[in-house]
C-alpha cells in the first residue's frame, strides 16, 4: 500500500512539475513548440516552399488560416511554382493530378491553456502560373485569411473565405464568383461574363469593371461600384448604403430594405427600378428618357428643383427608364 502511494504522489509530483514548465516556458514565448492534438503531444515544424510544379490548367486551395495569392508572373514563360511559408509541415498536402494542382493545409490547433500570446505571421501560400497562359478554374476555399488573385485569366473562378478579404484585379473569366462572410471584397478592373459577388459582413467594392450580368449581396455592409459596366445587374442589400459613381448598367433591379442610394452620372439603358424601404435615394448627372418617381408611405420629392408630393411620372413607357421608389425617406433628381 505505501509502494502505491508512493508511485501516486511521485506521479503527482512529475506532473506538477510538468506544469509548472509548461507555464515557464509559456510565459517566455514557447507555447507553440509543443502542443496537444488528437491525444497526443506534436510538435509542429515550420516550412519554407520554394517547389517547381507541372503546368497545370485547374487550380484547387482549401485551408484553415491561410493566406493565400494567385498570381500571373509577367516575366516569367515557362515555370509554374509554389512559394510561401506555413507553420505546421505535416499539415500541408500538395499534389497533382489530372491537370489540377490540389494544396491542402491544416494548421496546427493546441488545446493545452496559454499563459502568453505570441504574434506569428499567418500562414501563406502563393502559386505564379507563367505569362499568357489560360486556366479552366480556379477554386479557394479558406476559412480564415486574406485572398487575391491577380492577373490572371481563368473560365471559372470560385473564391470563398470566411474571415478576411478578398481582391480580384486584372481578372478575366467567364464566371466570377466571390463570397464572404465577415471580410472586405475588392474587385478591381475584371472582366466577366458573370459577375456574382456575395458578402455578410462586410463591403462590396467594384472598380473598373465590366460584367456582361452581375449579381451584388450584402447582408449589413455598403455596395460601392465606379466607373463600372454592371451589365444587366441585381443589387441587394439588407442593411446598407449604395453607391453607383459613373456606372452604366440595363435593367438594373436594385432593392434595399434599410439604406440610402447615392448615384452619379449613371448611365441605365431599358427598364431599371431602385427601391429602399427605409431610406432616401439622391440622384446627380441623370438623363433618363423616362421617369417614375413614388414615396408610398413619408417622404418628399424633388424633381430637378421642382417639389412634388407622392408621385411623379414622366415618359413612364420610354425604351429606357427609371423607377425610383421608397417607402419611407426623400427621392432627390438633380
Amino acid at each position: 500500500m505505501i509502494k502505491i502511494l508512493r508511485s501516486v504522489l511521485i506521479g503527482i509530483f512529475i506532473v506538477a512539475v510538468g506544469v509548472i514548465l509548461l507555464g515557464i516556458g509559456s510565459i517566455n514565448g514557447g507555447e507553440n513548440s509543443i502542443i496537444w492534438q488528437d491525444g497526443k503531444f506534436i510538435i509542429p515544424q515550420n516550412q519554407t516552399i520554394n517547389k517547381h510544379v507541372k503546368a497545370f490548367k485547374n487550380i484547387d486551395i482549401s485551408g484553415d488560416a491561410l493566406q493565400v495569392t494567385l498570381v500571373r508572373d509577367n516575366q516569367d514563360t515557362s515555370g509554374y511554382l509554389v512559394i510561401g511559408q506555413v507553420s505546421n509541415a505535416d499539415g500541408l498536402n500538395i499534389t497533382q493530378e489530372n491537370g489540377t494542382l490540389k494544396i491542402e493545409y491544416k494548421e496546427a490547433h493546441s488545446h493545452v491553456p496559454n499563459f502568453a500570446k505570441t504574434n506569428q505571421d499567418m500562414d501563406r501560400i502563393s502559386v505564379k502560373v507563367p505569362a499568357g497562359i489560360k486556366l479552366d478554374s480556379i477554386k479557394t476555399r479558406v476559412k480564415s485569411g486574406d485572398v487575391a488573385v491577380k492577373r490572371l485569366e481563368s473560365k471559372k473562378v470560385n473564391l470563398r473565405t470566411d474571415y478576411g478579404r478578398i481582391s480580384t484585379t486584372n481578372v478575366t473569366a467567364s464566371t466570377l464568383k466571390v463570397k464572404n462572410y465577415a471580410g472586405i471584397i475588392i474587385d478591381d478592373n475584371t472582366r466577366a461574363d458573370k459577375l456574382d459577388l456575395v458578402n455578410t459582413y462586410g463591403s462590396i467594392l467594384v472598380h473598373e469593371s465590366k460584367a456582361t450580368t452581375s449579381r451584388l449581396h450584402v447582408s449589413s455592409a455598403e455596395i460601392t461600384a465606379t466607373d463600372s459596366d454592371l451589365g444587366k445587374a441585381l443589387i441587394s442589400v439588407d442593411s446598407g448604403n449604395t453607391t453607383l459613381r459613373n456606372v452604366q448598367a440595363n435593367n438594373i433591379l436594385a432593392q434595399t430594405t434599410s439604406g440610402d442610394y447615392n448615384i452619379e452620372n449613371v448611365k441605365f439603358t431599358g427598364s431599371n427600378v431602385i427601391f429602399t424601404k427605409m431610406g432616401n435615394i439622391d440622384t446627380t448627372g441623370f438623363n433618363e428618357d423616362g421617369y417614375r418617381l413614388q414615396i408610398q408611405n413619408s417622404g418628399t420629392i424633388n424633381f430637378k428643383g421642382k417639389e412634388i408630393a407622392n408621385s411623379y411620372d414622366v415618359n413612364v413607357n420610354a425604351a429606357n427608364r427609371v423607377m425610383l421608389s421608397t417607402y419611407d425617406g426623400d427621392i432627390v433628381v438633380k
